[in-house]
């Protein structure tokens, strides 16, 4: 679920699914790569990917999790 007001609010996105770990590892591993896209024009699925595995255990459950966002990315 996003929930998004609008108004004067500048800040960090606040994402959490309900263990805290896979959808939003997935969400976080391709909101990085949609930036890094437009800021280089390049990508890094598998890069983000085992930075956010190895910074918290279960962020990327498993290789259905890493084929989800690579199919959201592209």
């Amino acid at each position: 679920e996003v929930i998004k007001e609008e108004g004067d609010r500048v800040g960090p996105t606040i994402v959490h699914c309900s263990d805290g770990c896979g959808r939003t590892g997935a969400y976080l591993c391709v909101d990085a790569n949609l930036e890094l896209a437009d800021e280089d024009g390049l990508y890094d699925v598998y890069g983000y990917t085992k930075r956010l595995k190895h910074s918290r255990k279960g962020l990327i459950e498993n290789i259905v999790s890493f084929f989800f966002e690579i199919f959201l990315i592209f």
